[in-house]
């Protein structure tokens, strides 16, 4: 039998069947919530194995009503309003998932940037952002962009 293939560039994988769907379901919630509501919130999934991550993404957009995007971070980007900018410019999604912090050139002066912009950011995606981070760079979030993090508040975990 042949499944509709998502909008989104992510391709179908099986659903990842184990102690961390309850994490799933309640990260899907969150998106979901927000999105109804139209509102910014910021949610931090820490996941260290990036090919659970992939895993992980696809079940979250093919599991909730929400249009999300990824918005895979070029190395050397040092601002993340800009990406998001460019994104909500070109397309219309209500959800976004943002991957590539941990291969960031310049990761700090991100974070820190990204603190300063975090108003900024609040009023232009009026949407769920999820960051997919790992432990380290959560651990660099808390410390370079502490007001972004706390907006975030406590990190969903999965292996």
């Amino acid at each position: 039998m042949n499944l509709p293939v998502p909008t989104t560039h992510l391709t179908v994988l099986p659903s990842v069947v184990s102690k961390d769907e309850d994490v799933l379901n309640a990260i899907a919630r969150a998106i979901t919530l927000s999105a109804q509501a139209e509102e910014f919130s910021l949610l931090l999934v820490c996941c260290d194995d990036v090919s659970l991550r992939r895993q992980y993404m696809q079940q979250l957009v093919t599991e909730t009503e929400v249009t999300l995007q990824e918005v895979a971070l070029h190395p050397r980007v040092t601002s993340l309003l800009s990406p998001i900018e460019f994104c909500l410019g070109t397309d219309t999604p209500n959800g976004l998932m943002i991957t590539g912090l941990e291969s960031l050139v310049q990761l700090r002066d991100f974070l820190e940037n990204a603190n300063i912009e975090r108003n900024a950011l609040q009023k232009t995606a009026k949407l769920p952002l999820v960051l997919w981070v790992n432990r380290e760079v959560l651990a660099k979030l808390q410390r370079y962009s502490p007001d972004l993090k706390n907006w975030g508040g406590s990190a969903y975990y999965l292996p």
